[in-house]
Order: C-alpha cells, then sequence, then structure tokens
C-alpha cells in the first residue's frame, strides 16, 4: 500500500496549503530535469492529486487506496442506466422521457458552467482591487481558493457534460413504438386522432 503521506513527507492532518507547499518543494528536487526521476515524479503527482482533492483523500484515509477512474465509456453507461432508471419512474413514453430529460441536464449543466465562470470572473476582479503590505494577502489566498473550488466544480461540470451530450447522440440511435405511431399518425392522417 502506498503512503501518499509519507511521499509528500507531510502529517495525515496537513492542511491543503501544506500538502501545496510540499508538494512544490519535494517535486523541484525530483523532477527528471533536475536530477530526480520520471518514477520519482509520477509518485509525487499522485500522491500529491489525491491529497489535494478532499473527496479523494478523506477515501484513501478511509480505505487506505483510490477506486480506480472508469474509462469514458464506462461513465456514460453508468450515467445512461441511471438515466433509464429515473425515467421509469415516470408515466409515458420511456424515450421521449429519456431524451428531455437528457436535454435539460445539458441546458441546466451548460448554464451552471456559465454561472461559476462569471463568478471566477468576478472574483478576480476583487481580488486585484485588494492591496497589502504584508508579504501575505489574507483576502488573495481566500479568494485563489474560491477560484480554485469553482475551477474543480467547472471540471466536474465539463466531464459530466460531455457524457451527457454522449448519452444524448446515443439516444438517436433508439425509436419506440409510440414514437412510430405518432410519427405515422402525423404523415399520413395530419395529425389527427381517431
Amino acid at each position: 500500500m502506498k503512503d501518499y503521506y509519507k511521499t509528500l513527507g507531510i502529517s495525515k492532518d496537513a492542511t491543503i496549503d501544506e500538502i501545496k507547499e510540499a508538494f512544490q518543494k519535494k517535486s523541484r528536487h525530483q523532477h527528471p530535469d533536475r536530477g530526480g526521476t520520471d518514477e520519482g515524479m509520477a509518485a509525487l503527482n499522485e500522491a500529491y492529486s489525491v491529497l489535494k482533492d478532499s473527496t479523494k483523500r478523506a477515501e484513501y484515509d478511509k480505505t487506505g487506496g483510490i477506486k480506480k477512474e472508469q474509462t469514458f465509456e464506462q461513465k456514460v453507461r453508468a450515467e445512461f442506466f441511471n438515466l433509464i432508471g429515473a425515467a421509469l419512474k415516470e408515466q409515458g413514453d420511456l424515450l421521449q422521457i429519456c431524451r428531455s430529460f437528457i436535454t435539460d441536464s445539458i441546458k441546466k449543466v451548460k448554464m451552471d458552467i456559465y454561472n461559476m465562470e462569471s463568478q471566477i470572473s468576478e472574483l478576480k476582479v476583487k481580488r486585484a482591487r485588494i492591496k497589502s503590505e504584508y508579504e501575505e494577502n489574507y483576502f488573495h489566498m481566500v479568494i485563489d481558493d474560491y477560484i480554485s473550488k469553482h475551477l474543480d466544480a467547472i471540471t466536474k461540470a465539463t466531464e459530466y457534460l460531455k457524457i451527457a451530450e454522449e448519452i444524448d447522440l446515443q439516444l438517436t440511435e433508439y425509436s419506440s413504438e409510440e414514437e412510430l405511431a405518432l410519427t405515422y399518425n402525423k404523415i399520413y392522417t395530419g395529425g389527427t386522432t381517431a
């Protein structure tokens, strides 16, 4: 079992700033361009990527490991199954419900990303307005933390958006009898029902 805390030379109760500082300090020495090794740098990157992410860190602290990342296809499949499960709880054409859910989801995620990007822009303006005579600017530190959290959320939202768009694309390969009957009705009866 890998000990990420030992790799970075920090205690288990280290703050995110201490983790970042330890990573930067160790990576200066371990970088292959400065006499380090690729393996050593990879170990530092792996430790840092787990410990800087609060969710991964909590899992690591609890289990001593991290689940392997799913492939994009596995994530699409899992999300597709969740979509179908949610649609089964609704009344109506299952395929149309799935299409409606995924379309709404894509719109919402795009709006969330836009809002977070706007908030980051506002935070950067606020940050630029605050000057300090002290070496450490507490305002900058807090604002930088907020920006970092927003960027992480945007990354996750963008990944979900790609998954949702792939599901939306795959949904075009499906048809339902209800949908075919409605199409037939519109074409051959002028849209009137008997």
